[in-house]
């Protein structure tokens, strides 16, 4: 009885220290390190990569992300929504995600286009981020969007990270 109680012990120790490897492995790898500048979205139906992004705004201003959009859905979307917020890519729910106040800044993408948007950088409680050159963001980029022939929205989250000019 105690063999097979030790055996339990040493396996679930095991597997412990390996969740704690895998962990560890996750917090070291999902966000690049700081001398890269990267967008990528955790979804293959939306980029951000395929043009260089950047973090705009002057001294005492809030931070601006300005980034191209492409849609590789096989249809046609329609962007409602955007955030740029300096938590990790996997905290982020729809809810966080504000809807354009402007109407004219919803846009349709069809299957291959692109589009050029702008999103205020924020914490997720709203607190604007405030620029500082030179600086290096480590946060993520969350799209809300629908399909153009469905009503559901969806979210596509992306890390970004870049250097402040």
């Amino acid at each position: 009885m105690e063999k097979k109680i030790t055996i339990l012990l040493v396996v679930g120790l095991g597997a412990f220290l390996i969740l704690v490897l895998f962990l560890l492995y996750l917090v070291t790898f999902t966000f690049p390190t700081d001398s890269q500048a990267v967008c990528i979205f955790t979804q293959p139906s939306l980029s951000c990569n395929e043009q260089a992004h950047e973090f705009i705004g002057k001294n005492g201003e809030s931070v601006v992300l300005r980034f191209h959009l492409t849609n590789h859905e096989d249809q046609g979307i329609i962007v409602v929504g955007a955030l740029c917020t300096d938590n990790f890519p996997g905290s982020i729910t729809k809810s966080d995600i504000k809807f354009f106040q402007d109407p004219s800044d919803v846009i349709l993408l069809k299957e291959g286009e692109s589009a050029v948007l702008a999103v205020t950088c924020t914490s997720l409680n709203g607190t604007a981020i405030d620029y500082q050159p030179s600086k290096f963001f480590k946060g993520s980029l969350a799209v809300l969007f629908r399909k153009q022939n469905e009503s559901t929205y969806g979210m596509s989250v992306a890390t970004v990270t870049g250097e402040a000019p």
